[in-house]
C-alpha cells in the first residue's frame, strides 16, 4: 500500500489523498518519541505524579512533563520548586537529564533567574499547582 494517491480532474485539477502512515505521520511520531523520557526514579511516586500533572494541567508542563514555552530561568525556578517539594537532593542532575537541559546551565539560569523581578509572580502562580498535596 502506497501512501498517498494521487486523481487527476478536470481542468487541470489535482487532488492527492493521503493516508496510512505517510512521511509526515512518520515526521510526527519520530518527534513525539523524541519528546518523551521516562520519569526519573525520584518523580515516578504518587506526590511527584500528582505534581507534575497538576503543573500540566495548568500549562506549565506538557504531556510529557516538559517545560511548556517557559524561559530556561523559569524552568529552572520551577525545578527548583518542584525538588523542594518533593525532597529531591540532586536538582540540577534529575532535571538537566529529564528536561534534557545541561545541568551547569540550568543552576546558571535558575540564579539569573532569581535575580529578575518578575519571577516572584511565576513563583506565586507555580505554587498553586506544586502545593497541591
Amino acid at each position: 500500500m502506497s501512501d498517498n494517491r494521487t486523481i487527476e480532474l478536470h481542468d487541470n485539477a489535482t487532488y492527492i489523498e493521503n493516508y496510512g502512515d505517510g512521511p509526515k505521520k512518520k515526521e510526527g511520531k519520530a518527534k513525539a518519541e523524541e519528546n518523551f523520557r521516562p520519569l526519573p526514579e525520584s518523580l515516578a511516586n504518587p506526590q511527584g505524579l500528582m505534581v507534575l500533572s497538576s503543573l500540566a494541567i495548568h500549562g506549565f508542563l506538557d504531556e510529557h512533563f516538559q517545560p511548556k514555552g517557559l524561559s530556561v530561568a523559569k524552568t529552572a525556578v520551577l525545578a527548583s520548586q518542584i525538588s523542594t517539594k518533593l525532597g529531591i537532593q540532586n536538582v540540577w542532575v534529575v532535571f538537566g537529564t529529564f528536561w534534557n537541559i545541561d545541568k551547569e546551565n540550568l543552576r546558571s539560569a535558575f540564579n539569573k533567574g532569581m535575580d529578575q523581578q518578575q519571577m516572584s509572580g511565576f513563583i506565586g502562580e507555580t505554587a498553586k499547582s506544586i502545593n497541591v498535596c
